[in-house]
């Protein structure tokens, strides 16, 4: 090895060389990389003579491409995550090979210029691999600060790489087309690199980087966002907005400004981006990013979603309740009328689900009323509209068919004999069998939610039988969805409404209540928390005693008893919120466990 370099160095120092001097190099170079586990210090001097020689301005251009690989190779053999010393040795060698990759299309000794533009990128295109695999190489050893250099680099030089590959015509290459296809993956992680080193500005940028080139890789025919652009998009918004403290960020549409991409996917981003904000709307600075992306959402949709737009500002309605709300004016009746528009346009997908959005709505109405301490009429009047949308997603309204033309009865009829007597009964067509289209609610939870907080609020007004009716619509939707899913939030409700019932001294009615609660708990115990079935429990002992079933009830109270027993206390390191809400549900389930006990002990006097 020792002799090679030594003939590598005079030859350096020479005007000429043999046409036969590229491929023995070459075959240098193959043999060096194999002996380095045997001499390293000699593999690195026939690397620095091969450089040397690479640098003679007249020596063939061939020489360039085996320098270059050499130094690579060398690169990843001398890197060692441990050693903070063999750092700056690997980014010496890189820095080497870019300056001479840089320099290969200037060498005048290179004939085929077809050839040298074809080169130039495959040569980039190495060196950022190789950058990327330095870099991903010091992340999975925890040195995410020392890896920037490197995976910045792969990206830079990867870009430029593309931009060649472009314009030689080379973009069908496979190297080059698995190159664009890591592209996204090498900016996140230098966005990732950058967040651990606290460095947010460029994280945001390597974020930025990612979602761009990622979705110029999305299909034309693309429906929806795949995970890694919500990813992209989630990190921007909430590094920007959340901790740079910067509204304008949230406009993601201005990254694709110069770009050729479908205004749709555009606008799914912006979707995305709002909704991510709905999660902060706590902050000053998130109001003020929603009021921007709204704006800008609204006026990339223009007339084509009304329904898509009336979410929206249903949203906006909802964090005026909980929060000053964005300086956007949005009112109810804008988004009743979007969806009574006739021609929803691209949003027909939509139609079924309109009742659900006007419930929600007239809730979010009468509670944005209640809190402006409206006239209680007011309040009642949003929630009588909200109850009689429900009531008609009970009972949706079916167009009643003719009986002469399609041969079944109206839907509507409750009779089950036509007055035309005994001949029309033996000519009738059998009954309909199909069975029912089971209920589908885009957002299940939060229309459950916003109607238990309307309930609420109705009977802190004393209009108990409107509340009476949230909760049953409560525990119908739970039942005609998901019973298995929404099992806790339909016991919980059911607690509610027994309750009620109790107060009204309706014992039998909230028996039936509790009976049914009771056997869904059994049947989904893993499902419902202990609390949740200890306070199940004790109202269900509560009202077998007022029924004079004493010992049914005792045996039941005593099982509520022992299962509270296997109630965790909370964490000695847990939030305050979190301690005190367990200190007030320890005293709710004492204060009902002492009622219960009464009751019993009056059952059987």
């Amino acid at each position: 090895m020792y002799a090679a370099v030594d003939a590598l160095s005079t030859l350096s120092r020479s005007a000429s060389a043999d046409s036969s001097l590229p491929q023995r190099v070459s075959d240098l170079r193959k043999a060096c990389a194999k002996c380095w586990s045997k001499d390293k210090e000699a593999s690195r001097k026939v690397v620095d003579a091969i450089v040397d020689c690479a640098q003679v301005p007249n020596f063939p251009g061939e020489l360039t491409v085996s320098a270059i690989d050499a130094l690579l190779t060398l690169a990843r053999n001398e890197l060692d995550t441990s050693d903070y010393e063999t750092y700056e040795k690997v980014n010496e060698r890189m820095g080497k090979a870019l300056k001479l990759a840089e320099t290969f299309p200037e060498r005048s000794d290179t004939s085929d210029r077809e050839d040298q533009r074809n080169t130039h990128p495959t040569l980039l295109r190495a060196i950022s691999n190789t950058g990327y695999t330095l870099a991903g190489a010091l992340y999975n050893a925890s040195r995410a600060t020392h890896a920037i250099g490197f995976i910045q680099q792969s990206c830079l030089v990867g870009e430029r790489a593309l931009a060649l590959a472009d314009a030689s015509g080379t973009d069908k290459d496979k190297e080059i087309v698995a190159l664009r296809e890591h592209i996204p993956r090498r900016w996140e992680l230098l966005a990732i690199c950058k967040l651990k080193a606290t460095d947010r500005r460029g994280a945001v940028e390597g974020y930025g980087k990612a979602l761009v080139w990622h979705v110029a890789l999305l299909a034309p025919e693309v429906a929806k966002l795949d995970d890694k652009i919500n990813h992209f998009v989630s990190q921007l918004v909430g590094i920007s907005v959340g901790e740079l403290f910067d509204p304008e960020s949230v406009l993601i549409s201005r990254l694709f400004a110069n770009l050729d991409v479908e205004q749709r996917v555009v606008c799914l981003m912006m979707e995305r981006a709002v909704r991510v904000l709905e999660d902060m709307m706590h902050k000053p600075v998130a109001q003020k990013a929603m009021e921007l992306a709204v704006g800008e959402l609204i006026k990339l949709w223009g007339d084509e979603h009304p329904v898509k737009r009336a979410k929206l500002l249903i949203s906006l309605l909802k964090h005026q309740y909980y929060t000053n709300g964005p300086s956007i004016d949005v009112s109810s009746e804008e988004v009743l009328e979007l969806l009574s528009t006739e021609n929803l346009k691209r949003d027909a997908r939509y139609k079924s689900h309109t009742p659900e959005y006007i419930a929600q709505t007239h809730i979010w109405a009468a509670l944005l009323l209640h809190k402006a301490n409206a006239p209680t009429a007011d309040v009642v009047a949003q929630a009588n509209a909200a109850i009689e949308k429900l009531l008609g997603m009970v009972n949706p309204v079916v167009e009643p068919v003719s009986t002469k033309a399609a041969g079944k009865r109206p839907v509507g009829r409750t009779r089950s004999i036509s007055r035309r007597g005994v001949k029309d009964k033996e000519t009738a067509p059998p009954k309909d069998k199909n069975t029912p289209v089971p209920l589908v609610l885009e957002d299940q939870i939060g229309l459950i939610q916003s109607m238990d907080m309307i309930a609420q609020i109705l009977g802190l007004l004393n209009y108990t039988v409107l509340k009476l009716q949230f909760l049953h619509l409560i525990v119908w939707i739970c039942e005609e969805t998901d019973a298995g899913g929404m099992a806790e939030v339909h016991i919980k409700t059911s607690i509610d409404l027994s309750t009620l019932y109790v107060q009204l001294g309706q014992m039998e009615t909230a028996m039936n209540v509790l009976s049914r609660s009771n056997e869904l708990a059994e049947t989904t115990g893993a499902k419902i928390g202990i609390p949740t079935l200890v306070m199940l429990r004790l109202l269900f002992a509560d009202v077998l005693a007022r029924l004079r079933k004493t010992d049914q009830s005792a045996k039941v109270y005593l099982t509520a008893v022992e299962l509270s027993e296997q109630i965790e206390p909370a964490e000695k390191g847990a939030a305050y919120m979190v301690k005190t809400q367990a200190r007030l549900q320890a005293l709710q389930q004492s204060a009902t466990a002492c009622r219960v006990y009464a009751s019993i002990q009056a059952s059987r006097h």
